[in-house]
């Protein structure tokens, strides 16, 4: 078996620079900050926003029981 390319070996996390799409500054994963919400059903929704311009970068739901 050969070496993967590039473009196909996987991305080292710890060294991942991400780049807020909002107000463009640096955002590594340790500095992004999350909301959580939980519902009376069970239902628990996350949003992971931005610590500098606050821009909701993801969003997430799932049921817990």
């Amino acid at each position: 078996m050969g070496d993967l390319c590039a473009d196909c070996t996987p991305l080292d996390a710890s060294r991942a620079e991400s780049i807020c799409p909002y107000c463009e500054e640096p955002t590594p994963w340790e500095k992004v900050r999350r909301y959580r919400r939980n519902h009376d059903n069970g239902r628990v929704e996350v949003l992971y926003y931005c610590p500098a311009c606050r821009g909701v970068l993801e969003a997430a739901s799932w049921m817990e029981r």
